[in-house]
């Protein structure tokens, strides 16, 4: 990019991008600058859907072209976002550039619409920068600020698109056998506990079914979990929302439990599909009984969510997302934590309460989620649930 480059379609503007044929190219080179420039992974993965959206929208609706809009195009791709994304939501499993495909997964929310105006006005300030386009249509929308992208030291997490897709994954699976049941509504389970509740992987491997406990208070049920062997020693309690609940007693169920952990009950929180041939009887039998074995080392546990993650990769690889599938390649159960763990810190403000509930014993550990960068998880955030307690009317 050292000689100035002619802009297509003028014969006055230079710039400084090189040669690209289209305005998608140059789109192209600021998502490189970007990239060299050492943004996160999730920010720049961000940055490329909405710079797909813009693009489906322009082409879908032959519009002009993003280097000739003016405010009043600014405007309608605002309030597309707003009121007409949500109609064209995409098809489930379909590829980018197949029929069915769409960059939209439903209505968005007002910050999503927010966050897309905003990045798209820093690709017109590069463009400006550049030389590319004269000025900058946007003047006067939300800014996105990217301060503090890329930082080192930032605890690795999934953007909520990727625990979407995760999620996605999870209902592409086959149940016909009694296994694949099983396997499903564990792994759900599994899953949305570590994404909501921030325990560690070697937490949720020495638990039991019956540290699961709910507090009633004078117009509500409360639901959590007792973390008896947090690290270093001591235990905490967490609480469990609703969506972690349901999902708590769907899996019970699955295995042939009541809803709620009985007196006495001595299953492990993670169960595997083996039963205790201790007392014989036929394997059936042993199900019946729920005589189920336990998976309760941190490396079991880490391979269950490890081959989900693998999942939503194979799915993101299909889809034509190649960038989701390589974040959620590298993905671990810690990540899970981080993900939790920088939600909370956003939306409560209150370190000491997110402290206690990720099991920090020094405030400085929990002020690494404070600094790292995740606007961008945050952003797609619709609501507040500081801390998010969960209310359920479920009785033992």
């Amino acid at each position: 990019m050292n000689e100035l480059t002619r802009a297509d379609g003028s014969d006055r503007t230079l710039h400084a991008l090189g040669t690209v044929a289209s305005d998608w190219e140059a789109a192209d080179v600021w998502l490189q600058v970007l990239k060299e420039t050492g943004v996160s992974p999730n920010t720049l993965l961000t940055y490329t859907r909405e710079v797909r959206r813009l693009r489906w929208y322009v082409e879908s609706f032959s519009l002009p072209l993003p280097r000739q809009w003016r405010f009043d195009d600014v405007r309608r791709f605002r309030d597309f976002l707003t009121d007409g994304a949500g109609d064209y939501a995409a098809r489930p499993g379909a590829r980018i550039g197949q029929d069915g495909w769409t960059p939209f997964r439903g209505r968005m929310a007002p910050s999503s619409v927010a966050q897309a105006c905003g990045i798209i006005g820093e690709l017109y300030r590069f463009w400006v920068k550049a030389r590319y386009v004269e000025f900058d249509p946007t003047l006067g929308q939300a800014r996105r600020s990217s301060r503090g992208a890329g930082r080192r030291g930032d605890p690795k997490s999934l953007a909520p698109e990727l625990v979407a897709l995760v999620l996605e994954a999870l209902e592409r699976r086959e149940r016909r056998l009694a296994v694949h049941h099983l396997r499903y509504y564990r792994d759900r389970f599994l899953f949305l506990l570590f994404v909501r509740t921030a325990i560690r992987t070697t937490e949720a491997a020495l638990a039991d079914m019956a540290d699961v406990f709910r507090v009633e208070d004078i117009a509500d049920v409360f639901w959590g979990l007792e973390v008896r062997h947090q690290k270093g020693g001591g235990s905490r309690s967490v609480p469990l929302d609703p969506d972690v609940l349901d999902a708590f007693h769907l899996y019970r169920r699955a295995f042939n439990l009541k809803d709620a952990p009985e007196p006495g009950e001595e299953l492990g929180l993670v169960l595997s599909f083996r039963t205790s041939t201790g007392r014989g009887g036929s394997a059936r039998g042993r199900r019946y009984r729920a005589r189920w074995h336990a998976v309760r080392t941190r490396q079991g546990v880490y391979e269950i969510i490890k081959g989900l993650l693998k999942e939503a990769a194979a799915l993101a690889e299909e889809q034509g997302e190649t960038q989701a599938a390589d974040r959620l390649s590298d993905a671990s159960t810690h990540w899970l934590r981080h993900t939790r763990a920088k939600e909370v810190v956003y939306k409560t403000k209150n370190l000491r309460a997110a402290a206690e509930l990720l099991g920090h014993k020094d405030l400085r550990t929990t002020m690494a989620y404070s600094r790292a960068h995740f606007v961008d998880l945050a952003r797609e955030l619709k609501e507040s649930d500081s801390p998010n307690y969960s209310k359920s009317k479920s009785a033992y």
